[in-house]
């Protein structure tokens, strides 16, 4: 038995990515009319899909990012604290004003990005990961299938991001290397990810930012 139907999942998705997207820039005219040819039709909407997708990931209306910091060193070829890389991130994000504080005062809606560093040997892996509250396609299945669903459906899908989310990440980059002894390539490498991040989130962020 088919556990999401189709004309039902597609409904749902419809629905979340209008909640996501309210308030934010609205799309442009349509991509296909008859002086536009297929292959701008196509550029088009590929563009739009990118930006949906970029907006689901990191839209969190600018709000301040709360900060966690792990590391794993098992072998200790690298002279590297948790306190090195979380110097390095947190001065980032407070230079972009998007810094909240440390992770253990977030609230359950407040979005956290996870920095975590392994080095094994004279290898090293750094990880980011973007968390945020979500809502599942299940809820809003059920919200469709209330009976005595009174709120409008955009009032509702809040209240329910609001009660009945959970939380996961949204986005996430990781990067793996070598670092010799060195402990200033794996910062770098954190650097960089860190660079990139905050170029992105303020990209997306960019009409609630200002």
């Amino acid at each position: 038995m088919n556990r999401y139907p189709g004309m039902k999942m597609a409904a749902a998705l419809a629905l979340a990515l209008a909640f996501i997207l309210a308030g934010c820039a609205g799309a442009s005219a349509e991509l296909l009319d008859d002086d536009t040819n297929i292959d701008d039709g196509m550029d088009g909407l590929s563009d739009a899909l990118d930006d949906m997708q970029d907006r689901i990931s990191l839209w969190s209306e600018c709000v301040p990012v709360f900060l966690h910091v792990g590391l794993q060193n098992d072998k200790a070829e690298a002279d590297l604290t948790t306190t090195r890389i979380k110097t390095a991130v947190e001065s980032r994000l407070r230079g972009a004003r998007i810094y909240g504080g440390d992770s253990g005062k977030a609230t359950m809606h407040d979005p956290v990005l996870a920095v975590q560093v392994q080095i094994v040997g004279y290898a090293f892996w750094v990880g980011f990961s973007f968390v945020q509250n979500v809502i599942t396609l299940r809820a809003i299945e059920n919200i469709l299938d209330d009976p005595e669903r009174e709120l409008p459906i955009e009032a509702t899908i809040g209240l329910a991001s609001a009660f009945a989310s959970s939380r996961a990440p949204t986005w996430e980059k990781a990067t793996l290397g070598t670092h010799g002894g060195d402990a200033g390539y794996i910062l770098q490498s954190v650097a960089e990810k860190m660079d990139q991040f905050i170029n992105e989130y303020l990209r997306v962020n960019a009409d609630a930012c200002n």
